[in-house]
């Protein structure tokens, strides 16, 4: 791979987990203990290159999801109409 080339992670992907900010910190620990390896044969954690196997599971707040896959956060204020109809899909 060299340094210009995108990571691009293979495999299944879970839906992201959502919870309180203040929660978060409580739960990324014990998921990440008591997800076994594998499901039906399908691995649950993924390493690459020289990186550790790791769970895909992304738990992260629903502001912060809908600023990085939105641009905007919805739950800080009201969308107009307009940001409304022009949100990608």
């Amino acid at each position: 791979m060299t340094p210009s080339a995108p990571q691009i992670t293979m495999g299944g992907r879970a839906p992201p987990f959502f919870v309180a900010e203040e929660d978060r910190a409580a739960v990324v620990h014990p998921i990440a203990h008591v997800l076994p390896d594998t499901y039906r044969g399908w691995p649950l954690r993924i390493g690459r290159d020289a990186l550790p196997l790791e769970h895909r599971v992304e738990i992260t707040t629903l502001s912060v999801w809908c600023v990085s896959q939105l641009g905007v956060d919805p739950l800080a204020r009201p969308l107009t109409p307009t940001e409304w109809l022009v949100l990608p899909q």
